[in-house]
């Protein structure tokens, strides 16, 4: 189908883009070996296990029913994708420690959930005043975010957009730092703005072309210390432009990437 079929028709490919992306986020789940929801022996409603498929499509579907009900279908596949990115992104940073492979993916999927408290102003394109980028800021307040009961992830939610250098926010996270919540929050943040410059315009032609993106991200990024010497993660010296860049060269930003929502998906393996 023609992009412009597509954009005629941009219910029902909006309708089977979000179902093939779900589909893969299931598969995801085997992947990651993610367990389903399990109840502690005392009969509470606790998972015994803090990321569980349950909870995460129980979040998943509460955001789908909000940007449904404003017609804002971008905000849940970009959520879907974020989540998505994160599988190529982990394989090609070498992470291998299961336990925050699971988080970096929860976090992912769902790092901009609480947006549906600001409903009223998220894809707000024209007029957006301070005031609303004052209300948007809301959307990584610690005690609104549910994407899991696992603290490491809601803070590298929280954090997502603290370590940019422009336009930076929370200014006083309520969440604890380590280097592994740093690593993780500093490359969503990257993922995340990256596909919001790159899909902005998903409803009509005037997509952001791929050297814009990259002036987006070298602006916010390029100079953030991205360098890690802890004990999980696989030690790196680099700032953001040489992690920017290696996004491109292994094809996991730009358009030949199975993520762009212009493009066909490919199965779960191309993400691998």
């Amino acid at each position: 189908m023609s992009l412009l079929k597509k954009l005629l028709n941009k219910e029902e490919y909006f309708e089977n883009l979000a179902a093939s992306m779900r589909h893969l986020i299931i598969e995801i789940f085997d992947y990651l070996e993610i367990p389903e929801y399990e109840k502690k022996s005392d009969g509470s409603n606790e998972p015994v296990y803090p990321i569980n498929r349950r909870h995460l499509m129980e979040q998943g579907d509460i955001f789908n029913s909000y940007s449904i009900r404003f017609k804002k279908p971008n905000q849940t596949l970009h959520s879907l994708r974020i989540g998505l990115y994160s599988i190529p992104v982990m394989n090609f940073l070498g992470i291998k420690d299961k336990e925050w492979r699971k988080k970096f993916f929860a976090a992912s999927l769902c790092h901009d959930e609480a947006k549906s408290f600001v409903e009223d102003i998220v894809d707000k394109e024209k007029e957006f005043t301070e005031r609303d980028m004052d209300k948007m800021k809301n959307h990584v307040d610690y005690y609104r975010i549910y994407g899991s009961q696992d603290e490491d992830v809601k803070a590298v939610i929280e954090r997502h957009h603290y370590y940019r250098l422009m336009n930076s926010y929370p200014e006083n996270p309520e969440s604890r730092e380590t280097p592994e919540i740093k690593y993780c929050s500093s490359r969503i943040g990257i993922l995340d703005t990256h596909d919001a410059a790159a899909t902005r315009k998903i409803n009509g032609l005037n997509v952001a072309d791929t050297n814009k993106v990259k002036q987006v991200l070298m602006r916010d990024y390029a100079k953030l210390d991205m360098s890690y010497n802890g004990d999980v993660f696989p030690k790196t010296e680099m700032n953001g432009a040489e992690f920017i860049f290696q996004m491109y060269d292994s094809h996991i930003f730009g358009r030949g990437n199975p993520l762009n929502p212009f493009e066909d998906f490919d199965s779960l393996l191309s993400l691998k």
